[in-house]
């Protein structure tokens, strides 16, 4: 029995490493978004870049909504106009954006980033 636990200890970080990093959220299947693809997006602390899905709509004249599926299997929603992001609904979470070349870095609770494609938000 002290064999196999502590055969068992040895791998439980890999179990919990992959357990919580594996994206199991997905994007709404009834929403008819204007593009959907990739983004590269970072979780930090894991000092490992993502590939996380996305789902844009346009919802008015330059205003679009941005849903992304984060590393921590959640769906993420933010909203874009003017060069800025922010929250579609009032949140205490905190909101980071700079622009980077043609790229937006978002950074949500200084614990995930997302590199957001300023050409998403061209017709």
């Amino acid at each position: 029995m002290k064999k196999y636990i502590s055969q068992l200890i040895k791998y439980l970080p890999v179990f919990f490493l992959f357990a919580t990093f594996t994206a199991n959220a997905q994007l709404d299947s009834g929403v008819n978004y204007n593009k959907t693809g990739q983004i590269e997006c970072l979780q930090k602390g894991t000092f490992k870049n993502f590939t996380c899905e996305f789902g844009l709509l346009k919802v008015g004249n330059g205003v679009y909504q941005l849903h992304i599926v984060s590393p921590t299997e959640r769906i993420r929603k933010f909203n874009f106009s003017a060069d800025s992001f922010y929250f579609p609904e009032e949140s205490e979470a905190q909101l980071d954006t700079k622009k980077d070349g043609d790229v937006y870095v978002v950074t949500l609770n200084n614990k995930e980033e997302y590199r957001v494609p300023a050409s998403l938000f061209t017709n």
